[in-house]
């Protein structure tokens, strides 16, 4: 995975403070059938492009925070956690007839966190298979941040390196004190 900045530190951002206005594009290798993917993520909705405020413009109430994935046929609106799904725009959602819900749902992270520890079952979003990799993708936008505005990251996730700036991976892990190792 490859994963560079393209803004300067404008609005706040220092070596002590992540940016206000910092935009990420990280690229996906081809994987088995799947095609290589570009995933660009924005701070500040002003810094997106006019044709992607315009479709979060469509979203009621307006979100904060979310993702719009761009298809071969349409764009998709995922709000945090996944939740508050839509087509957009939105009068394409209205036209697909509603998915039946196959996953159980628990409302929240937090929610399906107390139902595993009441009756003892699988998390879906357990941390070996699933949240652990979503962290570490987050992990390699600050990373990105460290390094610099138009410095591209060449993430190695089997060794948990950044393998072309060596400098970069002093801010990965963490050396504990005698008697406070994990």
């Amino acid at each position: 995975m490859r994963t560079h900045s393209r803004r300067q530190f404008l609005q706040g951002g220092s070596e002590e403070l992540y940016c206000l206005n910092m935009v990420l594009r990280r690229e996906f290798p081809a994987r088995g059938a799947m095609p290589p993917v570009k995933v660009y993520a924005y701070e500040e909705a002003e810094d997106m492009p006019e044709s992607l405020r315009k479709l979060r413009s469509e979203l009621q109430p307006p979100s904060r925070v979310g993702s719009i994935f761009i298809g071969d046929r349409g764009y998709m609106y995922s709000g945090s956690s996944c939740l508050d799904t839509r087509i957009l725009p939105i009068q394409k959602h209205r036209e697909c007839p509603p998915r039946p819900k196959t996953l159980p749902r628990t409302g929240s992270a937090l929610g399906e966190l107390f139902d595993a520890i009441e009756k003892g079952g699988p998390l879906t979003s357990d941390f070996p298979t699933t949240s652990g990799r979503l962290t570490e993708r987050i992990m390699t936008g600050h990373l990105a941040a460290c390094a610099g505005v138009g410095r591209k990251l060449r993430w190695n996730v089997q060794k948990r390196e950044c393998a072309n700036e060596p400098q970069i991976n002093q801010y990965v892990g963490r050396t504990y004190r005698p008697g406070w190792e994990v």
